[in-house]
């Protein structure tokens, strides 16, 4: 470790470094270990667990909780709590950062002053970040990870990659985004919260795979058994959430693709059209214009 390394930030490559995890504060762990057990201390924090490879295991409250490469656990309170990882699923690489309960409360009030909301009323919000293992990159916060863990496993300079300003952005996306995640779970067809969160991480892990998967045309029915869910619910759910059903939303998504394609010039439109899960060239160029208003031969190419 570097001598000018922050003390907020630390690299475990063994288990016996542990033992030296932060109590309080705000604090980032980058983690590379093949096994591991240790106890969890109930911190005033709100903790982020994000795996980007191999797998992680957190009890809390005595449930378990597998996080897989990619995925993102968001931890807000709990009574007891273990974190574990058996050898048998190789070295696990993975990014815990802590964000101190003050410095969040401070980004809640600011978040509501810049509503005009009267800060003197005591009914606030009550805001619970807690959130089941989804997919990071569905998550705003969850992007912020990605970035940061990828720099990190890449082997980037971790002296200039932890400015203690990059709490305040993380603490700002959290918030935000939990905001965002809040209007979304409360327009599904849910009564209790708990139920309305694990219908709308079911949902992000469809939308996930039709973001993986832009190169085939994925059949409602297909994403519905992913998740779980009946194809009538699901499509009502993911319209409910994303004001778009899951075959707009793929079809949209599958346009962009095509456009950048075209741009880069590599390829003809045929190609692109059986690329992007077209039946045939005239399907694709209808479709393209109408979505994008001019027809593929009007894409400057590269």
């Amino acid at each position: 470790m570097h001598e000018s390394m922050p003390i907020n930030y630390l690299r475990f490559t063994d288990t016996t470094q542990l033992r030296h995890f932060p109590g309080s504060g705000n604090f980032m762990v980058f983690s590379e270990l093949r096994s591991f057990a240790a106890e969890m201390t109930r911190r005033d924090v709100v903790g982020l667990k994000y795996v980007m490879r191999g797998e992680e295991n957190y009890v809390l409250n005595g449930k378990r909780n597998r996080v897989k490469a990619g995925q993102l656990l968001i931890v807000d309170d709990f009574t007891r709590g273990e974190a574990f990882n058996p050898a048998s699923t190789g070295i696990a690489s993975g990014l815990c950062i802590n964000l101190d309960k003050k410095l969040v409360s401070e980004v809640i009030s600011a978040a509501t002053a810049s509503t005009g909301l009267d800060q003197s009323v005591t009914d606030v919000p009550v805001y619970d970040f807690s959130f089941p293992v989804a997919p990071a990159s569905q998550l705003r916060i969850g992007r912020l990870l990605a970035q940061l863990g990828a720099s990190l496993m890449n082997g980037n300079d971790e002296t200039a990659a932890f400015d203690p300003s990059l709490f305040h952005r993380f603490a700002e996306e959290l918030v935000g985004g939990h905001a965002e995640i809040e209007k979304k779970m409360q327009s599904l067809p849910a009564g209790k919260r708990i139920t309305q969160q694990e219908l709308f991480r079911r949902l992000l892990l469809a939308r996930e795979i039709i973001d993986d998967c832009l190169y085939q045309k994925m059949e409602v029915a297909s994403l519905a058994a992913h998740a779980g869910l009946s194809e009538y619910y699901f499509s009502r759910s993911f319209r409910s959430a994303f004001g778009i059903s899951p075959y707009q939303y793929q079809l949209n998504k599958r346009i962009d693709e095509a456009f950048k394609l075209l741009s880069t010039g590599k390829l003809s439109v045929s190609e692109i059209a059986h690329l992007t899960g077209f039946a045939d060239i005239h399907s694709f160029s209808k479709m393209y214009k109408k979505h994008r208003g001019v027809s593929t031969s009007k894409v400057n190419r590269e």
